[in-house]
């Protein structure tokens, strides 16, 4: 049966948001049969080379992706767009879709902060908690017009569901294949910042400067142990891009003006070669986040062979299982003696190693690839369709 899908994915712009939609766009590319589509992506963001299914039209959204902008285009153009190609069904990859669709919608949740408190997301500035209201006065209308709920984990499904009392039946587990582009078979060359410091004990934190990522708290756990961390030798690499925001300066420039600037060294944004790069030259990974649908850098740790210090939270402890060991996120000493502890014991991590390859393995949790993810969401686009 031919199929017209609306998919809008302008939103996938950046991180993982967006390596994983254009992974999913090639793998259409492969699966696809009589599906007709029509794709809304954000411009100059690496969309304009991927090779789409053959039946294919592209409309670029050019931004900018502030509030005010992204509102017009989300109430007034995007809806006349998606009526006028009259698709037989909507599909959203993350999570903005239609206040009132004109064909049966499907939407895939991949952000977190809809579901999880502000507990867990410290010291968020003004206008991303105005950005945030927004977004979950969306979801409300979103759901209430969706036919089905595609989500990452069983953990996302329980807190969505609960959150938004929507059926457990209409909702859809599906997650996402290992980046093996990040495999270790290619040895990459040692990071000049690891190389100048061989001795040391390297703590990736591979983050950006988010309110739940949570890079902030390098700076008290420094400044309490700061004699203690000198001692054991540990140095941490944070991947912070300044021009994220102000709170991102700020955390840089405490870094670097402190007493605490020769336990913390950042190395800003990185390439997927980069990332490669530094989780093979590395000894640990730490991701402070607070919360998380699927967290793509502990799928990356245990494909490049790296013990994993995670947050004691249901995503982590879901993802990760054994190949990590888990603190109290609020707790600083239980950070600390956590961190301690993977330092000082390499059987520990050559444990948490083994264990990690065990997971990555789980294909009821990791599909083997991304055209198995793909066979499912036209699957489901069809049954929704029909109905």
């Amino acid at each position: 049966m031919s199929l017209k899908i609306a998919v809008i994915a302008y939103s996938c712009r950046s991180g993982g948001g967006l390596i994983q939609t254009i992974n999913l766009f090639k793998a259409l590319k492969d699966v696809s049969q009589n599906e007709r589509y029509l794709l809304i992506c954000p411009a100059n963001c690496g969309y304009e080379d991927v090779e789409f299914p053959s039946r294919s039209d592209l409309f670029l959204y050019p931004g900018p992706h502030t509030l005010s902008p992204r509102l017009k285009f989300e109430y007034i153009k995007l809806p006349k767009i998606i009526k006028d190609y009259a698709p037989d069904v909507v599909f959203s990859p993350a999570n903005v879709g239609l206040a009132k669709p004109t064909a049966p919608q499907v939407l895939y949740i991949r952000n977190a902060y809809f579901f999880y408190d502000k507990k867990h997301y410290p010291n968020m500035y003004f206008k991303m908690r105005l950005r945030l209201m927004m977004l979950r006065y969306q979801m409300k209308q979103f759901v209430r017009t969706s036919s089905w709920i595609f989500c990452q984990t069983p953990v996302v499904k329980k807190h969505f569901c609960q959150k938004y009392s929507y059926p457990e039946d209409k909702v859809t587990v599906l997650g996402f294949p290992p980046p093996m582009e990040i495999s270790t078979s290619k040895k990459m060359k040692t990071p000049m910042v690891i190389e100048r410091s061989r001795n040391s004990f390297h703590v990736l934190v591979l983050t950006r400067y988010m309110p739940h990522r949570n890079p902030h708290v390098l700076l008290p756990l420094c400044k309490k142990y700061a004699t203690q961390l000198r001692e054991n030798k540990i140095k941490f690499i944070t991947t912070v891009n300044p021009q994220d925001n102000k709170p991102s300066q700020k955390f840089l420039r405490d870094i670097n003006t402190g007493d605490i600037r020769d336990l913390i060294v950042n190395v800003g944004q990185l390439s997927r070669e980069e990332v490669a790069a530094y989780l093979q030259a590395a000894d640990l990974l730490w991701m402070p986040t607070l919360l998380e649908c699927l967290p793509t850098p502990y799928l990356e740790a245990m494909i490049a062979g790296l013990p994993i210090l995670a947050p004691d939270l249901d995503f982590s402890q879901y993802v990760c299982n054994d190949a990590a060991v888990y603190y109290n996120p609020w707790d600083m000493d239980s950070i600390y003696n956590e961190l301690i502890n993977i330092r000082k014991k390499e059987k520990l991590r050559n444990h948490l190693i083994a264990q990690g390859l065990k997971q990555l393995k789980k294909t009821e949790k990791f599909p083997a690839d991304w055209n198995v993810v793909a066979r499912d969401i036209l699957r489901v686009l069809h049954q929704v369709a029909d109905k």
